[in-house]
């Protein structure tokens, strides 16, 4: 994509007060003129043929968004869904695109709101900018960043805003002057961020605005519904719901609180309801057969493993987001930056580069962490399941500190919890609804359910694994992957779980083999002593 996009030409520029005035139709015909005249059409494999207005093409064409080219959506998935592996580009696009389609649907539904021209960019450009701070291998890299560096809060969205600031500073913003020319001044970069991530102080009577691309309320965005659909049709997973739908049934109702307040806020028409529950099912699936499928939480697990050997953490400084290291940071960058470091000159941390080149290697040659086994954590929904401490009941089950350490060093216990959205809580009870000619909420009930609808809607899973693999298992491996294995069947049975053991691993494989050449050699020399007969001394 070029960057040949321009602002309105000087016969037909306007000043900020100019686009101001544009409201509602008037400003949804213009944001029209302004895409067809100095726009871009792309073809996506979602939604077909998508026209991009010239801001949003100006923010494509910049290194910061371009970098989104080379981050896999689905981080290590595409090891074991190979077409899963799409980039974060193409979601954004499509976020914008939908965002788009939904705020001049209301904009026209709605000319009594007086949506403006700022507020139909801020909205678009939200849904194109919510992914730019997504780091190597997309939400890992979250995790990891929030668990080495807690005091931070590290989150993608956060990322966002730091990313924004940094393109639109007054004074060096390389796209400062492109906002200014479509009259979203200074005020833009703080609504597009809180589009971006809420706060729950946003302006009642334009709540709606946050409500398109991050909707903390219901869950319900145009976010998830580009990600499920694009994702989905990536990894050939089945299982579908009509976005589509959500935009032709949507409006604007007033909704008052409990304590008397009135916000504006996004509903839709209560036939709906069975497309939403498609969706939440859809988004459940896609947890637990491709995002945490056990293999990727292996694969995630590893490259956690080397992102902490090689102080990866400490290259990128939450507070030089702008101009450091994160804006150079790919997939690709990450491999190249671990496998061509220069190896220090303290032992230890040179080790420490070995280990986690090491770990590159085994994935790329599929030498993966042992998986003992699954079992679903059949606990009541409010307790949480802690992977530490059950680690450390399942090490301490063995009186043998050699094991314990062991244990610390190798096993990992990684607890899952896969939803509807909302917890444990049913997520159709968080959207709101509306009836045919009826402009205000419906209100809804357990009771106003379908029988037919599920009454559950979380579970919670345990995974066990083992760093070591066949080839790195010496003798005293075998017997502690033994022994950790037959601690693990202990405490499962104890709290009445079934373990699901992978059989499948070369490791446990050859164990069990072993057992039973074993067995069956003592069970054989048994026999065989039994059936000699013994000879009778002569006389």
């Amino acid at each position: 994509m070029d960057s040949s996009s321009q602002a309105p030409t000087s016969n037909t520029k306007k000043t900020p007060e100019d686009y101001q005035e544009l409201k509602g139709h008037e400003a949804v015909a213009e944001i029209t003129k302004e895409t067809e005249n100095h726009g871009k059409i792309i073809n996506d494999s979602v939604h077909g043929y998508i026209s991009l207005h010239p801001l949003l093409v100006k923010v494509i064409d910049t290194k910061a968004f371009q970098r989104l080219r080379e981050i896999k959506a689905l981080g290590m998935a595409s090891y074991v869904y190979p077409t899963a592996n799409h980039r974060r580009f193409e979601h954004s696009i499509g976020t914008a695109h939908l965002a788009g389609r939904l705020i001049q649907a209301l904009a026209v539904r709605h000319p009594t709101l007086n949506i403006t021209h700022d507020e139909i960019l801020c909205v678009m450009l939200a849904g194109l900018l919510h992914d730019i701070g997504h780091g190597p291998f997309s939400h890992m890299f979250d995790a990891f960043m929030e668990s080495m560096h807690p005091s931070e809060s590290w989150k993608h969205e956060g990322v966002a805003g730091k990313i924004i600031d940094y393109l639109l500073d007054p004074k060096n913003g390389i796209l400062y002057r492109e906002f200014k020319n479509y009259g979203l001044t200074g005020t833009a970069t703080a609504i597009i961020k809180k589009m971006i991530e809420p706060d729950g102080k946003e302006a009642k009577d334009r709540l709606f605005l946050y409500q398109i691309v991050s909707n903390k309320q219901s869950g319900i965005d145009v976010d998830k519904w580009d990600y499920l659909a694009r994702d989905r049709r990536q990894a050939n997973e089945g299982g579908s719901f009509s976005h589509q739908r959500f935009i032709d049934f949507s409006c604007i109702i007033q909704v008052k609180a409990k304590d008397g307040s009135v916000s504006s806020e996004i509903a839709y028409r209560d036939k709906e309801m069975d497309n939403f529950y498609d969706m939440f099912n859809v988004r459940y699936r896609m947890h637990k057969k491709v995002y945490r499928h056990p293999v990727v939480l292996v694969l995630d697990s590893m490259m956690d493993d080397n992102g902490e050997k090689n102080a990866l953490s400490n290259i990128f400084k939450y507070d030089q987001i702008g101009n450091g290291a994160f804006l150079l940071a790919t997939d690709e960058s990450v491999r190249f930056l671990i496998n061509n470091t220069q190896q220090p000159t303290d032992v230890q941390e040179a080790q420490k580069i070995q280990e986690a080149q090491k770990i590159l290697e085994r994935i790329a040659e599929r030498r993966l962490y042992t998986i003992i086994g699954r079992t679903y954590a059949n606990k009541t929904p409010e307790e949480k399941v802690n992977g530490k401490v059950i680690r450390a009941k399942i090490a301490n089950s063995v009186a043998d500190e050699e094991f314990v350490a062991w244990c610390e060093k190798n096993l990992i216990v990684l607890p899952n919890e896969f939803n509807y959205g909302m917890k444990t809580k049913n997520p159709i009870l968080f959207v709101n609804f509306y009836e045919k000619g009826q402009d205000e909420k419906q209100q809804l009930s357990e009771e106003k359910l379908s029988p037919m609808m599920p009454k559950t809607f979380s579970e919670t899973d345990i995974l066990f694994l083992c760093r070591k693999e066949d080839k790195d298992c010496d003798e005293k491996d075998k017997k502690f992957l033994q022994d950790a294995t037959a601690a693990v069947e202990k405490w499962c049975a104890e709290n009445q779980y079934v373990l699901k053991s992978m059989k499948k691993d070369k490791t446990l494989q050859s164990m069990k083999r072993k057992q039973e050449q074993d067995i069956e050699q003592t069970s054989r020399a048994q026999t065989e002593a039994e059936t000699v007969p013994v000879k009778k001394r002569m006389p």
